[in-house]
């Protein structure tokens, strides 16, 4: 899929892997229109509907989203979480979220963020807020600060609000309202006496001060789900906790502190499970330290905590801390800067909006994102921390841990008779496999017969195994799940259900995931849960970890609907698990399923149960069936000879294919030389094309060589842009090729900022070529190194239907040109750009002229002929034009220009001497970047030229339609592109006119 670099709001890392259904809310001009998807389009359009569109999870894995100021970024992973009816509710708003005011804060100053990182970790991350010595009445939800007994620092106690955001996500579920803070800097209690040190009398009211000295409440994005919890929680804070870490004695570790952690699921009807509890426990080591809450429990009057044997309405607070967050100082007048960065001020007003997008703040601590993993499949190295650490931090935190497992190891064994009561080994020479079950959605149907067959092998073979249910549904403490978990060697179950719970395995332990059936051409989602030549979306927490991360692909018997209806792949069969009755729990994670017995025990004889010291990387890629594969396995190394000298290396064998043969699959072995980057500028009013039409699906299935996908356009649709992106992502995984591709935003603040408003436009509209022009700005001052010397500019309406390199090997450009046969466009009688594309490259010297005589003192003159159209210069013109919406620029090529056209204009840009040429009669016309660029190279650089010709109406197209049925057909004729532009919706929707139509033609 594309990478979506999902920057964790709670901190700024990359990477996140969801498996919800949201569906893409579209809204059009009409406030009172909500289009929802492709057939409710085509119902306002009065057209027949396509075959059903259905719109999949956010997957996000690694797309990068920018602010102007950073790169903000995205992502979604797989957990305990409600079925997909309910997962709507998980839906972003088609409009932007509530206006915020004031100025972003940038942090804390740097020397504050860096002096005790032991006991201040959260202050590396500006998404992390803190107040200190507050306190909260529960009747009346009403938060005041107080002054402690003993005051040893300057307070920060500001005027502060904690919002919610006023999201609903399917008509039902709004913002979790009851989670809202306000405090004033003066709401004060100054007439306060002190009992002892953990009570004070506040008039008539007794406070209780929390002994746990520090309160940090987490919030990030899709938390509710387990999967997304650990990728964008759990991650990041470790990071925070771990980056700077100063072991020197005097002060406690982070995770040696005692902490109160919350998580805030933003949002009503999300559930708050024993899973969050665990993972979130494993964070600190310390025996007895306070279980992990729901922030809502603050906000609960039922919930008075009882401290000292008393309850209390007033609970006080040393201090709390808010990781997740976007911060606004609320005083218009207040500059920051990441170069100045403000000290916090209580003389100001922040406020607190939960962070739909991801934070970029940490990126000096790195990040094990997708991108970095196809940069460096080896190096990636985080993932493995971070499950290191809470291995680390579990037996500290329980003592009795080993002596649990232990026990529960030898219950096992016993209750299945294969030892004796009287047993006192350490059952070490057994292997215990776990199979993850599920009470409701993704119940693994036949996992008792998978049992009894597993624990046969004893008495059948002597195979000294022995398989276990492993349901946290039925678990009743958080303790009991991490007992399970750490007494199982392995663990077996489906894509996303409950395998997040694979990081708390024992050392070296192995994962099997099964890997869904869903077929192709059946319009189901979920093409991305297949992955086999990259990690799962959930295998990327297992990447470069010590376990062993295999995959199987599951087949049509794995799914008991329809069975015996047609053959497989009949059309009697598609329409019986796809119709109103099954389609819902066709889907594959509605679905129950079954596994076949003989599955698992290949994976238990044939790996499982091999010695390390037989596990040849040579060998060990063929040593199962085709439908396995080794995402992530440790294994001897071919030169080891000597069993004492046996060392284990890790090794990736993707798509069952040993690495050596896949050169081509690997993006850092690629040809860079061929790489391109596309970049598109948008609005929201292409979104419906981009999104619902699936615009970018088409781009990356066939443009070749794409490296990444960058959008440029207005700040205000941002986050619509991201809210959409995020559902619909799922589609993208159809193609392998998504996997290394990120996906990125750019506000287009910076060409605003240092052209437009010294420069203006030449008249409006034309200040989107004028971006396009200075496009590698994204690199020369955006620093975005990412982006190569080739970028693509694609309108983000177009949608492709046929495969297309653009650069080819001898270094050639595949340029297009679109042919006509009227002849008035073939002469130029249209809107034609001759004037400008020859007059900027003559400079000042054409001012004097005449409209009479510019074109001739223009063809004389110009250093960049448009030799398009038919006219006395240029008789033997072919009438072709350039506009196709789409054009591969080379920086060096760009350069030149640049250097030409400032040159001749005496202008410090190219955007400046446009605006001054448009100004003159000699100059005065349509503007079109990819003509002039188009002459240029003609002029230039011919050789690098590699022409096509499109007939508009055949291979070219435009039109309002762009829905699936109607790219179907343009794929079988063999359509290069259709560019479905808003304002031909609009005239369709006034005249009934489609334009050009592959299905009708």
């Amino acid at each position: 899929m594309p990478r979506f670099n999902a920057r964790l709001p709670l901190l700024a890392i990359t990477l996140v892997f969801a498996t919800v259904n949201y569906q893409f809310n579209w809204k059009y001009d009409d406030p009172s229109v909500m289009v929802t998807n492709d057939e409710e389009l085509q119902r306002i359009l009065g057209m027949a509907p396509p075959k059903h569109h259905d719109i999949g999870p956010v997957f996000d894995n690694t797309s990068q989203l920018l602010s102007p100021e950073s790169l903000v970024s995205k992502p979604a992973n797989e957990g305990n979480g409600p079925n997909l009816e309910q997962m709507i509710s998980a839906m972003f708003a088609h409009k932007p979220m509530q206006k915020r005011t004031g100025v972003a804060w940038n942090g804390w100053p740097k020397q504050s963020a860096t002096d005790d990182p032991n006991k201040n970790w959260w202050r590396q991350s500006k998404m992390c807020f803190e107040v200190d010595n507050i306190c909260h009445m529960r009747s009346t939800n009403g938060w005041f600060y107080y002054e402690p007994q003993l005051k040893q620092q300057v307070l920060f106690q500001p005027s502060m609000q904690l919002r919610f955001e006023s999201l609903k996500y399917d008509g039902k579920q709004f913002a979790e309202r009851r989670i809202n803070i306000t405090v004033d800097a003066s709401n004060k209690s100054d007439n306060i006496t002190f009992m002892d040190i953990h009570t004070f009398q506040n008039n008539d009211e007794t406070c209780k001060i929390s002994p746990i000295p520090t309160h940090v409440v987490l919030q990030s994005l899709f938390n509710f789900m387990i999967g997304e919890f650990y990728v964008r929680t759990l991650s990041p804070l470790h990071l925070l906790m771990t980056s700077h870490l100063i072991a020197d004695g005097t002060n406690p570790l982070p995770q040696d502190q005692d902490i109160q952690f919350y998580v805030h699921l933003s949002h009503g009807g999300q559930k708050f499970y024993d899973g969050h509890k665990l993972l979130l426990s494993g964070m600190l080591s310390k025996e007895n330290a306070a279980e992990v809450k729901a922030m809502l429990d603050l906000f609960d009057v039922s919930e008075t905590d009882e401290l000292d044997g008393a309850s209390s309405d007033c609970e006080c607070f040393e201090k709390m801390v808010f990781c997740g967050y976007d911060v606004y100082q609320n005083d218009t007048t207040t500059k920051s800067s990441k170069e100045d960065l403000p000290t916090p001020d209580s003389s100001l007003d922040y406020t607190l909006w939960n962070a739909a997008h991801t934070a970029s703040d940490l990126d000096r601590l790195g990040y094990c994102d997708r991108d970095y993993i196809s940069k460096g499949i080896y190096s990636c190295k985080e993932w493995a921390d971070l499950r290191h650490f809470l291995a680390s931090n579990f037996p500290k935190r329980f003592p009795s841990l080993n002596h649990d497992i232990l026990r529960y190891r030898k219950d096992v064994l016993v209750r299945n008779r294969f030892v004796e009561s009287t047993y006192n080994g350490t059952t070490t020479e057994w292997k215990f496999v776990g199979l993850a079950q599920r009470s409701y959605r993704r119940s693994w149907l036949n996992l008792h017969d998978v049992m009894q067959e597993c624990n046969s092998l004893y008495q059948e073979k002597q195979l000294k195994v022995v398989c276990v249910e492993i349901n946290v549904e039925k678990t009743i403490t958080t303790y009991e799940q991490l007992v399970l978990h750490q007494s199982v060697d392995s663990l077996i179950g489906v894509h996303g259900a409950q395998m997040t719970q694979a990081v708390l395995l024992p050392q070296h332990g192995d994962v099997l995931e099964l890997l869904p059936w869903v077929p192709k051409n059946y319009t189901i989602r979920g093409e991305w849960v297949q992955t086999r030549h990259f990690p799962t979306p959930l295998g990327v927490i297992y990447h470069n970890t010590d376990l062993n991360h295999l995959g199987y692909s599951l087949g049509r018997a794995s799914v008991p609907l329809c069975e015996g209806v047609g053959g497989l792949g009949s059309e009697e069969e598609k329409k019986c698990l796809t119709n109103t009755t099954n389609r819902k729990q066709f889907v594959w994670d509605s679905r129950d399923f079954n596994v076949d017995p003989a599955i698992i025990l290949q994976y238990i004889e044939h790996f499982l149960l091999v010695s390390d010291d037989a596990k040849k990387c040579s060998e060990l890629a063929h040593a199962l069936d085709g439908d396995f594969v080794l995402y992530n396995v440790w294994c001897e190394a071919d030169d080891v000879t000597n069993s004492s000298d046996s060392k284990l290396t890790l090794k990736h064998y993707y798509d069952s294919f040993p690495e050596s043969k896949q050169k081509s699959r690997n993006p850092s072995l690629r040809d860079p030389s061929l790489d391109i980057d596309i970049v598109s500028l948008t609005v929201k009013d292409d979104f419906l094309v981009l999104f619902n039409n699936s615009a970018i699906d088409s781009w990356i299935q066939y443009i070749q060589n794409v490296r990444s996908i960058t959008f440029i356009g207005p700040e205000s649709d941002y986050f619509l842009f991201e809210q959409h992106l995020q559902s619909h992502t799922s589609s993208l995984y159809a193609d392998p090729k998504a996997l290394s591709i990120p996906i990125r935003w750019v506000n287009e603040t910076h060409w605003m900022d240092t052209y437009k408003t010294k420069h203006r436009c030449a008249y409006a509209g034309v200040c989107q070529q004028l971006i396009k022009l200075h496009v590698f700005d994204l690199k020369i001052y955006l620093n975005l190194s990412d982006i190569g010397d080739n970028i693509l500019i694609v309108d983000s309406d177009t949608v492709w239907s046929r495969e297309v390199t653009f650069i080819h090997h001898n270094q050639t450009i595949s340029y297009f040109e679109r042919m006509f046969e009227d002849d008035d466009q073939q002469n130029c009688q249209g809107s034609d750009p001759i004037r400008f594309v020859e007059a900027i490259s003559i400079g000042r010297k054409g001012i004097v002229v005449s409209s009479e005589v510019a074109d001739e003192f223009n063809h004389k003159h110009t250093l960049t002929p448009y030799k398009s159209c038919r006219r006395p210069q240029y008789s033997d013109a072919n009438g072709a034009r350039h506009i196709v919406h789409f054009m591969l620029f080379q920086q060096d090529v760009m350069r030149h220009l640049h250097q030409l056209v400032t040159k001749s204009w005496h202008a410090s840009s190219v955007w400046q001497a446009v605006t001054a040429c448009h100004k003159y009669e000699f100059c005065k016309g349509r503007i079109s970047e990819y003509e002039l660029y188009y002459a240029f190279m003609v002029s230039f650089y011919p050789e690098r030229m590699h022409v096509h010709r499109l007939t508009p109406g055949k291979d070219w197209m435009n039109s309002a339609i762009c829905g699936d049925r109607e790219m179907q057909c343009c794929r079988e004729k063999n359509v290069l592109l259709k560019g479905c532009h808003d304002h031909r919706i609009k005239k369709y929707l006034i005249d009934d006119d489609p334009g050009d139509m592959c299905c009708i033609n």
